[in-house]
């Protein structure tokens, strides 16, 4: 797959995934990746994300708030819940916050915590600000606007 990569001062951009709009923010290594509506959940899609991550932070230590809040979990193989706990191409997320809205999402996000134990941190959140300051941004008005993530 060929990357459109916007790069400016210390952001990157990644237009082009099928699975997710991914905003890197250089200077404080976080990661904002926002799931596409209906997008192709598979684990060829999954790991490519991944992979992606992993080459424009060349590898360095990140966090990453992953907004789910497009996904339905029914339609999510149990091989891409745990290419997203474990793979070659996350051993650097230190922290990884995710986004979810209503019950059912909370709920399976628990599951998914449980059952997968993903390699970095991992923690729920229904308000993208609460995320924002358990990965240590102070100041995340400007990281929104940026990336279009809702609130």
């Amino acid at each position: 797959m060929q990357i459109n990569k916007l790069e400016q001062n210390n952001y990157i951009h990644i237009t082009n995934h099928p699975l997710t709009d991914i905003h890197y923010f250089k200077d404080i290594k976080l990661v904002v990746s926002v799931l596409r509506k209906e997008a192709p959940i598979n684990f060829e899609n999954t790991l490519s994300n991944y992979k992606i991550i992993f080459e424009i932070t060349k590898g360095d230590d990140i966090v990453v708030l992953f907004d789910t809040r497009n996904l339905s979990f029914e339609n999510v193989p149990k091989e891409v819940l745990n290419c997203m706990a474990k793979n070659e191409y996350n051993v650097n997320q230190k922290k990884f916050a995710v986004i979810y809205e209503g019950l059912g999402q909370k709920l399976m996000g628990g599951l998914y915590t449980t059952l997968y134990k993903p390699y970095s941190s991992t923690k729920l959140f229904s308000e993208v600000k609460e995320a924002f300051e358990w990965l240590g941004v102070s100041n995340p008005q400007p990281l929104i606007k940026i990336s279009g993530i809702t609130l």
